[in-house]
C-alpha cells in the first residue's frame, strides 16, 4: 500500500506532477485510518490496564472474612 503513493500519473487528470494524485489520496486515507485505529487501540488498552490494576488491588486487600478470624 505504501509504495502505491509513488505510482506514476494515470492520465492528464491525475495530478500535476509526475506522481499520481489519486494514489496519494488513497494512501493518505489508508494512513489516517491506520493511525486512528492505533489511537483507539492505545486508548482501549489503557482502560483495560486500569481495570486489571484495580482488580489486582482488590485481590491484594485482606477480605472481611479473614479479618474476623484473627
Amino acid at each position: 500500500m505504501m509504495d502505491f503513493a509513488d505510482s506514476p500519473r494515470r492520465g492528464d487528470r491525475d495530478g500535476r506532477g509526475k506522481l499520481s494524485e489519486t494514489a496519494l489520496k488513497t494512501f493518505s486515507e489508508w494512513y489516517l485510518k491506520v493511525t486512528l485505529g492505533q489511537i483507539a487501540f492505545r486508548q482501549n488498552s489503557s482502560i483495560l490496564a486500569n481495570w486489571i490494576s484495580g482488580i489486582v488491588v482488590l485481590l491484594q486487600k485482606p477480605s472481611m472474612t479473614s479479618e474476623r478470624r484473627n
